[in-house]
């Protein structure tokens, strides 16, 4: 079992707030992923959302030391074969890239599974991170400040050049729990990366859960009919338990015998 590529889509950078356009899931998607880059010292902020949905953010945000920002923010079984709005706030009105993309799991669910990032001044960023399970898909996004671009080492969503630096994203489904790295083959220059992993869900436990819930408790009413018969015993022995007795009473004691 293992994760399929859906479909993806560019929004063009913008300085707009917030940054708009409109996504379609294809059928039976499971997963909806934002990979945003800022390109800022000022780091954005406000949560994305996806036809008003919040998205969660895998990580935090990561900054280049000088230039810009990146991060993934991610929507679990987002509504499918229906376009929604994509709103991502900017009230910074710094430039901002978005790159949707979104993802089908076989099981029909998909989960967050973890998350890396980094940041250097360096060419080539890397990015390791060590999934959970085969079949896991790991999406990533680049800020870097070097304007030219260059490729990514596994399956490309986006790159671009926006003039006075650069962005990248991809993915990548995984075969076994090996460590990935997400790295990029770019020139020397400030960058920040994020990539998160996300695992398949085999079925759901509530269903199977709740059958046995009421089949242990069924039991439990035979017991309290039992207990509740005892109070009824209590009015009958009382009327027949003697006063204290009068002097001159002979008592005779009852001794009760068990044969063993």
């Amino acid at each position: 079992m293992a994760h399929t590529f859906d479909t993806k889509k560019e929004v063009t950078e913008s300085v707009s707030n917030p940054v708009t356009d409109v996504y379609t899931c294809g059928a039976g998607a499971t997963l909806l992923v934002y990979c945003i880059t800022t390109d800022h010292a000022d780091e954005r902020t406000g949560t994305p959302t996806f036809g008003g949905i919040e998205l969660t953010q895998a990580g935090t945000s990561e900054f280049s030391s000088t230039e810009g920002w990146s991060e993934v923010w991610y929507l679990l079984a987002p509504t499918t074969e229906e376009e929604k709005a994509v709103s991502v706030a900017n009230p910074g009105t710094a430039d901002v890239q978005v790159v949707v993309s979104s993802y089908i799991s076989v099981t029909g669910v998909s989960a967050f599974d973890t998350s890396a990032q980094d940041s250097a001044i360096s060419a080539n960023p890397t990015n390791p991170i060590t999934p959970s399970s085969a079949g896991n898909v790991i999406i990533s996004s680049l800020f870097s400040g070097e304007p030219a671009t260059g490729t990514v080492d596994h399956e490309e969503l986006y790159v671009r050049d926006t003039g006075d630096e650069s962005n990248g994203s991809q993915y990548y489904i995984t075969t076994d729990t090996s460590e990935v790295d997400m790295g990029y083959t770019w020139g020397s220059d400030d960058w920040a990366t994020v990539a998160a992993s996300f695992r398949e869900v085999v079925g759901s436990l509530s269903p199977s859960t709740s059958p046995s819930t009421s089949v242990s408790e069924s039991p439990s009413v035979s017991p309290s009919a039992s207990v509740s018969a005892s109070p009824s015993l209590s009015p009958s022995i009382s009327p027949s338990i003697s006063p204290s007795p009068s002097p001159g009473d002979r008592i005779i004691p009852r001794v009760r015998i068990t044969k063993h």
